[in-house]
């Protein structure tokens, strides 16, 4: 078989695979059109069903200090330790996998059972983590 052969065999496989695109495919569907005032079709119950309108009573403060109280809500505390490691920033306490607030027992035990069973290559990515855990908390006591 000489490449002039392979050529017209070529050609003529892309005749067919044109073809089979240009004519032998189905023409789409149109899409469905939707009847909103056929009447022929029953409602749901949702529907059918009247509103009902709750009874309730709306009671007044008594004064106005109860108030201003529970409107100056408290910032919520951000438990979140960072650390860099290698150029990237890191949260301590998902690199050791326990939760942030954690106590140091916590802490600490899971950073000795991290060094027990990982590569000693992490090693001193789990230091870092677990150093930077420390001194948050040393700082937090003085």
């Amino acid at each position: 078989m000489n490449s002039q052969q392979l050529l017209y065999i070529n050609i003529v496989l892309g005749v067919v695979f044109l073809l089979y695109f240009v004519f032998g495919r189905n023409q789409p569907k149109a899409p469905t059109r939707l009847n909103l005032r056929n009447k022929d079709t029953p409602q749901s119950p949702q529907i059918q069903q009247p509103l009902l309108t709750a009874k309730m009573t709306i009671l007044e403060p008594e004064n106005e200090s109860a108030k201003k109280e529970f409107s100056q809500a408290a910032q919520p505390k951000n438990l979140a330790i960072f650390f860099i490691y290698n150029g990237h920033d890191w949260e301590a306490h998902g690199v050791l996998g326990v939760a942030q607030g954690a106590n140091m027992k916590g802490v600490t035990e899971s950073y000795q059972k991290l060094l027990e069973t990982t590569d000693p290559k992490s090693y001193e990515f789990l230091e870092a983590a677990f150093k930077a855990i420390l001194s948050k908390k040393r700082r937090d006591v003085l």
